[in-house]
């Protein structure tokens, strides 16, 4: 876009012309580029240094000059902020400011209610990894603190979530679920929901090595059959489902019938943590248990649950209880799918078939598992050494 767009005072505001819009210059002394709209008086887009577009309508009311965050573009379409300003101007007409009568109802938002109704259509269209969001929310911030108005919520009882979680999870999966607080409560703050985020000043905890736990031979043998005397339930074939499989918990769980294809041994997942869909060919253990699931369908789900949601949410209870019995300790749900991971690279497979099975989009996150491939290597190694002395003799 060139200057002479860039300084003009007035634009016909388009989807194509908000998308098309620069990020404002890094050196500039201003933090956002502000553009006008031709239509509706007062509506503005700010563009902020790292590309990120803003609805705003600034106004006087009784001669002070205001202005009130409408949402960020493309969460919200530029026909809805229209709508918006249009709505907040006829307050005006009415003699109401629309900052005040927006923070006299924002006091009365509950938290769940922010999420549900602001945070998560947001999330939806802003980032690939939404249905960890929806699950934190629901499965843990919810119980917790879903109820209490969100102007309620302090920086005490933020640490005490932090807390807890970290109590019955781990440093890492705690910190997950700060990060995700951060960004909605940050984001409270720019919709003028908030005056101040209640993490602010909150530490994340440390986190461990990135050494990873893997199953033994030993321990998977006692894990399996412990599983088995534990239980028979759904939990219980979605604990194998991901051993077998190496598929994330959210994968299986949400996995559909109508995504399985027993006949090419397959089953299609649509949406993934990297935001791509792609296919995952099943071995004869999780074909296995997707044929016993089969013999007993009661919805749309492969792994069903009671829930409102249809599906089972997680398999950690009886997880756990096998744990114990099994006599093994620090494992987590997570861990299945490294040691799916582990035993794949064991055998002889190489990082890039692993993967492909893992559904890693860069093969950086695969690097991790590359000493478990040193046996084979060291054999190769060795290989070459004896066919050089053979040479040489």
């Amino acid at each position: 876009m060139d200057a002479k767009v860039r300084m003009s005072r007035k634009h016909n505001f388009t989807k194509t012309f908000i998308e098309n819009l620069p990020a404002n210059p890094q050196n500039a002394k201003s933090r956002e580029q502000e553009y006008s709209d031709q239509q509706v008086i007062g509506l503005r887009v700010l563009v902020s240094k790292n590309g990120r577009k803003f609805f705003h309508l600034r106004y006087r009311f009784r001669k002070r000059k205001r202005s009130i965050s409408i949402g960020e573009f493309p969460a919200v379409s530029l026909q809805e902020a229209r709508t918006r300003a249009n709505e907040y101007k006829n307050q005006l007409s009415q003699g109401i400011d629309p900052v005040a009568e927006k923070n006299k109802q924002n006091t009365d938002i509950t938290f769940a209610e922010f999420a549900s109704q602001e945070y998560l259509p947001f999330a939806k269209v802003n980032k690939k990894s939404w249905r960890e969001d929806l699950s934190k929310i629901e499965n843990n911030m919810n119980p917790a603190f879903g109820h209490q108005p969100l102007s309620s919520l302090t920086t005490k009882d933020m640490q005490k979530y932090q807390t807890m979680i970290n109590a019955k999870n781990s440093p890492s999966t705690s910190n997950r679920h700060l990060t995700v607080l951060i960004r909605m409560l940050n984001l409270a703050v720019q919709w003028q929901f908030l005056e101040k985020n209640p993490c602010q000043g909150l530490k994340k905890y440390r986190e461990p090595g990135g050494k990873e736990r893997f199953l033994n031979k030993d321990e998977l043998k006692r894990f399996l059959t412990a599983l088995k005397e534990v239980d028979q339930s759904v939990s219980a074939y979605a604990i194998r489902f991901l051993l077998f499989t190496g598929l994330r918990l959210s994968e299986a769980t949400h996995l559909l019938w109508e995504n399985v294809n027993l006949d090419t041994g397959t089953v299609f997942l649509p949406n993934t943590k990297s935001g791509k869909s792609r296919s995952v060919v099943l071995n004869e253990l999780a074909k296995g248990v997707v044929v016993e699931m089969s013999e007993n369908k009661t919805n749309d789900y492969v792994f069903p649950g009671t829930g409102p949601k249809g599906h089972l949410i997680t398999p950690r209870k009886v997880f756990e209880t096998a744990k114990a019995r099994a006599g093994i300790e620090k494992l987590r749900l997570h861990d299945l799918r490294h040691t799916f991971a582990s035993i794949c690279i064991s055998s002889g497979q190489n990082l890039y078939e692993l993967q492909k099975l893992l559904g890693h989009s860069s093969s950086n996150m695969t690097q991790r598992y590359a000493h478990l491939g040193d046996k084979q290597l060291r054999a190769a190694t060795e290989s070459v050494a004896s066919q050089i002395n053979n040479a040489i003799n």
